[in-house]
C-alpha cells in the first residue's frame, strides 16, 4: 500500500505582494497530470481556470488582499527543501511571465520545526531558500472558510467535469470535485 502524501504535488500560490513582503493566503492544487515519488505536473491550462475563478468572485467572496497568483508550490516528500534543475527551469519560466513570481517547496516529513519544513525562492536568488514565516496576526491575508467555499463553488463554472481541485489555507482545506457544469 502506498503511503499517503508520498507523491509530489504541485499547485498555485494565491496572495499579495508589496515592496516589503509577500503574503500567501491559499494554495490551489489543480488536477495533477503526473504525480509520483520524484516528479509532479499540472496542466498549464489550469492557470486560466484559476484566473477565471478569481475574476468571477466578488470582493465579498475574495478580497483583493488574497486574489493574485504570486507563484507556484510543490512538495518534496522525504527529499528535503531545494530546487531541482527542473524546478529552477520552471521558476525561470514563471519569472518570464511575472518577474516577481516565487517558488515554494515543502517537505512535511522533515524532523524539524514547522517553520523549517517550508522554504521559498525567487528567480535569480540564492541556491538556498528562505524559510516561510508564519504570521498569525496577518488576518487580512487569511481566507475565511466562506471565501474558500465561494472559490470552490466557482470551479463548477470553469473547471472540467470530473476534475478535483484542492484549496488549502491556514484556516481550512477543501477538496472540490466538479460533477456538473454551470447549466446542469
Amino acid at each position: 500500500m502506498r503511503e499517503a502524501g508520498a507523491d509530489e504535488r504541485a499547485g498555485v500560490l494565491l496572495g499579495r505582494r508589496d515592496q516589503a513582503e509577500i503574503r500567501i493566503s491559499a494554495l490551489i492544487f489543480p488536477p495533477q497530470v503526473i504525480s509520483g515519488r520524484l516528479m509532479c505536473e499540472f496542466d498549464v491550462s489550469s492557470l486560466e481556470v484559476i484566473r477565471h475563478v478569481i475574476g468571477s468572485l466578488t470582493d465579498a467572496q475574495l478580497t483583493k488582499n488574497n486574489a493574485d497568483i504570486i507563484g507556484w508550490f510543490h512538495s518534496h516528500p522525504r527529499l528535503r527543501l531545494f530546487l531541482s534543475n527542473t524546478d529552477v527551469q520552471t521558476l525561470a519560466t514563471w519569472s518570464r511571465i511575472d518577474p516577481r513570481a516565487i517558488a515554494v517547496v515543502a517537505d512535511p516529513f522533515l524532523m524539524t520545526t514547522q517553520e523549517k519544513k517550508i522554504a521559498w525562492w525567487e528567480d535569480g536568488g540564492s541556491l538556498d531558500g528562505w524559510y516561510v514565516t508564519f504570521d498569525k496576526a496577518a488576518a487580512d491575508a487569511v481566507m475565511t472558510p466562506r471565501q474558500v467555499m465561494a472559490m470552490a463553488e466557482a470551479f463548477t463554472a470553469y473547471g472540467v467535469i470530473g476534475s478535483t481541485w484542492d484549496i488549502v489555507t491556514a484556516g481550512c482545506t477543501v477538496r472540490w470535485r466538479v460533477i456538473s457544469g454551470p447549466d446542469e
